[in-house]
């Protein structure tokens, strides 16, 4: 089964690298839904220790130093499973972006973590790094060997995919 592109803008950007316009926004996305996700932890936190401890039921409000952490972490490990998995996060599915290796293929689990410390640790310098480079590579894709491309394709984790475009 192939699915095909019938955008003829989207089938020419197919494979190519992607800019920091469309990695931009996809970030924003994505730092939406690990909000969203660590108060889903919070509440959840508040309604344990309800059941738990009979307190009243009410939103976490931890130290903003531990907050940082959290956030940092749940960002870190968010990145890696999908970038390791599919190959793109939520963010990424929404604006057509998949993290390959630069032959174009999965990215393996080791590569992802070490891209998510970087990205989640450096997200102004990963950004502003494709500003300057001149195949659109930020700083944790020219370390762990990745590239950010366009891609439209639904691909299943562990299913042979169709050929995946040359990274351009």
């Amino acid at each position: 089964m192939t699915s095909r592109i019938h955008d003829p803008r989207a089938r020419a950007l197919q494979g190519k690298r992607a800019g920091v316009v469309s990695r931009g926004v996809a970030t924003l996305v994505d730092a939406g839904v690990v909000f969203v996700v660590y108060l889903a932890l919070l509440l959840v936190y508040g309604v344990v220790r309800f059941l738990v401890a009979r307190h009243s039921v009410e939103l976490a409000r931890p130290d903003p130093a531990l907050t940082g952490v959290l956030v940092w972490l749940l960002a870190v490990v968010y990145c890696a499973v999908a970038w390791s998995g599919s190959g793109r996060t939520p963010g990424q599915s929404v604006v057509g972006l998949r993290v390959v290796t630069a032959a174009g293929g999965p990215v393996g689990a080791a590569a992802a973590l070490v891209r998510s410390l970087l990205f989640v640790t450096f997200p102004e310098i990963a950004l502003l790094t494709v500003l300057v480079s001149r195949r659109n590579r930020a700083l944790h894709d020219v370390t762990t060997g990745t590239a950010v491309v366009y891609d439209w394709r639904v691909r299943i984790p562990g299913r042979a995919a169709s050929a995946s475009p040359p990274v351009t």
